[in-house]
């Protein structure tokens, strides 16, 4: 009976019929209800934004839950949404240290630390959400998780460095026109109930000047005890020299200029998403398309840096491009490489896409003989765009092909060029395949 009953509040937990929970908890003896039961009622009760109910909930089955990171997650939520942040530091440390891995817990961890020391800025901003950011520790935590995500292929941290010769001036409110136009409006009122939301906290601090950090109110996420904003951080970074862009260059067939371009930029903005990663893929892009389209237009840059596809473009063309609905110019890299040494004796190449994987949709590669770049480059573009618009919906083994004569044979595989990352291995057919394919749908 009560396997049954667990599993009917999880149905409606999914379906978002959270009232249904309440009421039907409600009617069981407070002395019958176990620790499963109040948990889910407190989970209830959270989502229904009734923090203080949910502690009371809690605060009965304490004994039960000291080790039971769940118990101190739900804790910790309440005490954030009540803005009794220390409280909410405590609790979500005890569920890191009994679940480090779980990323919602490390994420409103942060949170609630930063609250800690930015709650006396609250009512000085004009528009201001609870969460706040500390400039320096969010730069410094900010490339820490993005140095994680260097060997995966999905990138839980999304990440645009704009590089400028001089100093970059913003003009905020110019900023929050550009950002309401292309991300959303900031009025979410009686007369407008599904039109988009932007709230924004700003720094005060002089030395914090080029610090924003946005929440998307109507790019929402759903994690585990209910809806969270998706949100974008922009800030003021350290120049990085252009040996440091050196796979970059290599790779920028599209961009002469851009190695000179980029040694004459001693000035950098890093533009990132947090709490994003949980979008569908395109919400995801065109999320931060708008976002760097709004700063770009704002404040003019000389250069683009896309981490996850390792690409440089040209603020212009970059624009350009958005405006005729090229969404993957920048997030999209084909690279070509010469293969060499294997003997073969044929002119033998390897070409594949980088920036897909980082959205939660394979990359493509070919690895071919006597092929034309150009021919293979534009059918890996095509099928780029085909698997963002459809997603990974090709199957091991299925053909793909834009003429009557293509017939590509397609499995993933791992990426034969760095980063680690899933691609779709895309076979052209004898005699011009150079890779090696299996008739299985796992991968080692």
């Amino acid at each position: 009976m009560e396997n049954e009953l667990l599993e009917q509040l999880t149905l409606w937990h999914e379906e978002d019929e959270i009232e249904k929970i309440v009421d039907k908890i409600a009617e069981i003896p407070e002395q019958d209800r176990d620790y499963d039961i109040v948990g889910y009622l407190a989970r209830a009760l959270n989502n229904l934004k009734r923090y203080d109910e949910a502690l009371q909930q809690l605060s009965t089955i304490k004994t039960q839950g000291e080790n039971d990171p769940l118990w101190h997650f739900r804790v910790g939520y309440a005490y954030y949404y009540l803005s009794q942040y220390e409280d909410a530091v405590a609790a979500f440390e005890i569920a890191n240290k009994l679940d480090p891995e779980d990323e919602d817990t490390s994420t409103l961890l942060t949170w609630s630390r930063r609250e800690v020391g930015l709650t006396d800025h609250q009512e000085k901003s004009e528009t201001v959400q609870p969460n706040a950011i500390d400039s320096e520790k969010n730069d410094i935590e900010a490339n820490e998780m993005l140095e994680q995500q260097k060997d995966f292929g999905f990138a839980q941290v999304y990440a645009v460095e704009l590089k400028y010769k001089q100093p970059p001036m913003l003009d905020r409110n110019m900023l929050y026109e550009k950002m309401e136009l292309y991300t959303g409006k900031v009025d979410r009122g009686e007369h407008h109930p599904d039109a988009a939301g932007l709230a924004v906290w700003e720094a005060n601090n002089q030395e914090d000047q080029n610090l924003l950090h946005f929440f998307h109110l109507n790019y929402m996420v759903e994690y585990t005890e209910g809806e969270m904003p998706a949100q974008t951080s922009l800030m003021d970074t350290e120049s990085r020299p252009v040996t440091d862009y050196g796979s970059a260059i290599q790779q920028s067939w599209h961009w002469q200029e851009a190695a000179e371009v980029v040694n004459d930029c001693e000035h950098s903005l890093l533009l990132i998403d947090m709490m994003a990663s949980g979008l569908d893929p395109k919400s995801r892009l065109q999320l931060f398309t708008g976002s760097l389209r709004a700063v770009l237009e704002t404040a003019p840059c000389d250069a683009i840096y896309f981490r996850e596809s390792d690409k440089l473009v040209e603020p212009s063309a970059y624009l350009a491009a958005i405006e005729e609905g090229e969404l993957l110019y920048g997030a999209l890299n084909i690279r070509f490489y010469n293969v060499e040494g294997t003997g073969s004796g044929r002119p033998e190449g390897l070409m594949d896409s980088l920036g897909l994987a980082a959205l939660g949709i394979p990359d493509v590669q070919c690895h071919y003989y006597d092929l034309e770049p150009d021919e293979v480059a534009g059918n890996l573009l095509n099928i780029a765009y085909y698997l963002f618009d459809r997603g990974d919906v090709i199957v091991d083994g299925e053909t793909i092909g834009f003429t009557e004569e293509m017939r590509w044979r397609c499995e993933h595989q791992y990426g034969l060029a760095a980063p680690h990352r899933v691609v779709i291995d895309i076979d052209p057919g004898e005699p011009y395949y150079a890779g090696s394919q299996e008739n299985t749908q796992n991968r080692s």
